[in-house]
């Protein structure tokens, strides 16, 4: 909680089964700090989605970068593009269980609908979980919502350039 109150959103990992459901790691605290749906990532290691995560909330808190569902998501940190998933309601309760016991512990003027969106990685030949061919066994990721019927390109380069000239001006 610490780091909600230092830098306005924390992070939570979870790690999977063994042969069953895959590690996954989200943030807690978006809807409050920032007004923003907070984000799942499944699938990759907690060190490399935290990152990503850190740099999502950066994009959002100082280059007010909007996350929406059927972007896809360029230049974010790697040569992959990542897309961005509506979440079904019920993720709060399989998967965002620790965002869910801090937004239901505020007072109701403070309370707002749970949202949340997942960012989904593509696999090596750039082709998402809801793709034919896609290679599942090597990036086990399982939609918490529905595919985009579409993906409207967005490049992050200037939301994250912008972001961190924005916090180099903070500590100088």
């Amino acid at each position: 909680m610490n780091d909600f109150i230092l830098q306005g959103f924390s992070v939570q990992g979870v790690i999977g089964s063994p042969g069953g459901s895959p590690d996954f790691t989200y943030t807690i605290g978006l809807q409050l700090s920032v007004d923003h749906p907070d984000l799942i990532i499944i699938g990759l290691p907690f060190d490399s989605s935290a990152q990503y995560l850190g740099h999502a909330f950066h994009s959002i808190d100082k280059a007010s970068f909007r996350f929406k569902p059927g972007q896809q998501l360029n230049n974010f940190i790697s040569d992959y593009p990542m897309a961005v998933v509506q979440c079904r309601a019920d993720v709060f309760d399989t998967h965002l269980c620790q965002a869910k016991f801090l937004y239901e512990g505020l007072n109701p003027p403070f309370r707002k609908p749970l949202s949340a969106f997942q960012l989904v990685f593509c696999d090596k030949q750039r082709r998402y979980p809801w793709d034919a061919g896609y290679t599942k066994e090597k990036c086990p990721q399982p939609l918490l919502g529905c595919a985009p019927l579409s993906l409207e390109d967005v490049d992050m380069e200037p939301f994250l350039s912008a972001a961190n000239t924005a916090i180099e001006r903070e500590f100088n």
